[in-house]
């Protein structure tokens, strides 16, 4: 069970600032949350001592530590997740090291990540490769686990292909991303070639003249494979002809926006 108490903003009265003291943070209170979940916690541990019942610490906060000394006190057993967001990603890859995760809580510890989700407005963008280096990062600053949110069914093949690899490197933090390729997508693609081939291909520029490119090499290799390997071929066609319309439809928003504005100009 994952518990949140909210992060969209606290009230400020002085009956609250006097109850969890004069500290209190803009969007969160971690006072709060000790005081909340203390109690949560017993309950639902009371119905089952076996549940996996998780503190919400928020997001893009994981390297300030100090703040989250209060947590301290629930019990040991509870897994404090940290979430991160695309702008504070390089910083937890370059500074998140055991000495800064023993620093934190005591319990488990769980990175989680907006990325490849709706709150990043990535909910349908190739992260897999993102997936891979959250879950070294984790293994070598010695958290204990990574979580995401499964926002899509894995039938959207970008997205199958984020699991797999958030599956692969959860298991397996040094596993090598080539071999996932060749192996895990090739197996899924048609091979290795077509597996880079593919997700080149998921990463296209938005313009025209790529698209249709894009587009024709889909369809060179939709007559090389068969099978599951086929439709998730059809799925990526269709993927691009949706955005070369889109494309094709800002581009002559474009041409009529300069029409307009060369008519307006001559008028004056």
């Amino acid at each position: 069970i994952n518990f949140e108490t909210g992060d969209y903003g606290i009230c400020q009265c002085e009956s609250c600032r006097k109850r969890t003291g004069s500290k209190r943070d803009e969007y969160m209170s971690i006072e709060d949350m000790v005081i909340q979940y203390s109690e949560l916690f017993d309950t639902a541990w009371s119905v089952n001592k076996d549940l996996w019942l998780i503190c919400e610490c928020y997001f893009d906060n994981i390297l300030d530590p100090d703040r989250f000394e209060p947590l301290r006190s629930l019990p040991r057993k509870t897994i404090f997740q940290w979430t991160v967001n695309r702008q504070y990603w390089p910083r937890v890859k370059k500074s998140l090291t055991k000495e800064s995760v023993s620093n934190l809580p005591t319990g488990r510890r769980v990175l989680r990540t907006h990325m490849g989700s709706q709150w990043n407005g990535e909910r349908y963008t190739l992260v897999a490769r993102t997936y891979a280096e959250l879950c070294q990062v984790a293994r070598r600053a010695g958290m204990d686990g990574c979580t995401i949110f499964g926002e899509v069914s894995d039938f959207s093949v970008v997205n199958e292909i984020n699991y797999l690899a958030f599956e692969e490197f959860a298991c397996n933090p040094n596993a090598e991303w080539s071999s996932f390729v060749e192996d895990k997508l090739g197996r899924i693609l048609g091979g290795k070639e077509l597996a880079v081939k593919y997700l080149e291909l998921l990463d296209t520029p938005m313009n025209i003249k790529n698209l249709r490119d894009a587009i024709r090499k889909t369809k060179e290799a939709l007559i090389t494979v068969n099978g599951e390997a086929y439709r998730r071929w059809i799925w990526l066609t269709n993927r691009l002809y949706a955005q070369l319309k889109t494309a094709e439809s800002l581009s002559e928003r474009d041409k009529k926006s300069a029409l307009t504005a060369e008519s307006n100009g001559k008028r004056r």
